[in-house]
């Protein structure tokens, strides 16, 4: 389970066009390549604005994939449970019968719809504001490679607590995209963070850094009261790796964003 971001309100547009992704710096657009959008710049700067807006569709296209791929194989554990179970997340198997490919497949399974619809949203109000990020900086497909280079990964990073402590428990078993959700909400939230989010349950916006706050110290809080089936400790797992593969791979953007929260 994770916090629903009901409303993503940092959102800007760009001549009454809706982009809800982070600010492309002018420095940043070097890094991609708009052949033709450079001689349209004097002639109409709205006609560059509509292809900035069409590129950043474009860029956003592994998060559309990855969240179909998750819809599509959340239905079929939905309508056949015997393949839940054969690729949720069981430690024990993974440790005692070598079924290491647990470790990503469980990702894309759900309990339930509602599951499945919270950290859809997640994904699609956080994944797209990395993913353009990323692109900007890398370039289209280097960008493309270590986002998807990032979500594999968080799968691995998320289940590590849960694989180490219950790799001998014959009745733990788990599933879900949340860890690798949390990994994307705490990279993004390093990149932005004083981007505001709206969420439900709370009628003003905050800024991510506070969300993040409040949810690691939630989480925390959970898991050493274990009152639900939640996995609290892949939710934990995931911010974690979130905060230290961005942190490590942008370190002056992250730099840079700390010294102005201090002021």
């Amino acid at each position: 389970m994770d916090f629903v971001i009901k409303q993503w309100v940092s959102s800007r547009s760009v001549a009454g066009l809706s982009v809800p992704q982070l600010v492309i710096h002018n420095t940043m657009l070097k890094n991609i390549r708009l052949k033709s959008s450079l001689i349209w710049v004097e002639f109409n700067k709205f006609v560059l604005k509509i292809m900035l807006v069409q590129m950043v569709e474009i860029v956003n296209l592994s998060t559309y994939i990855l969240l179909g791929i998750i819809v599509i194989v959340s239905i079929l554990g939905f309508r056949d449970r015997d393949f839940m179970e054969k690729h949720l997340f069981y430690p024990y198997a993974v440790k005692h019968y070598g079924e290491y490919y647990r470790f990503l497949t469980h990702a894309f399974l759900h309990l339930d719809v509602m599951h499945l619809a919270f950290n859809g949203i997640t994904l699609y109000s956080f994944g797209q504001v990395l993913e353009t990020y990323l692109t900007a900086k890398y370039g289209l497909n280097l960008g493309e490679g270590v986002f998807w280079i990032f979500v594999i990964t968080s799968m691995l990073a998320s289940s590590m607590i849960s694989f180490v402590r219950h790799k001998d428990n014959v009745g733990y078993k788990s599933l879900g995209f949340s860890g690798v959700t949390s990994a994307i909400v705490f990279g993004t939230i390093l990149l932005a963070p004083d981007m505001k989010l709206l969420l439900m349950f709370i009628p003003v916006p905050i800024p991510a850094w506070l969300f993040g706050l409040i949810y690691l110290a939630f989480e925390i809080y959970a898991d050493r009261n274990k009152k639900t089936n939640i996995a609290h400790d892949a939710h934990i797992a995931g911010a974690i790796y979130g905060i230290i593969f961005i942190f490590l791979t942008n370190i002056e953007e992250v730099m840079a964003n700390f010294r102005m929260l201090i002021g």
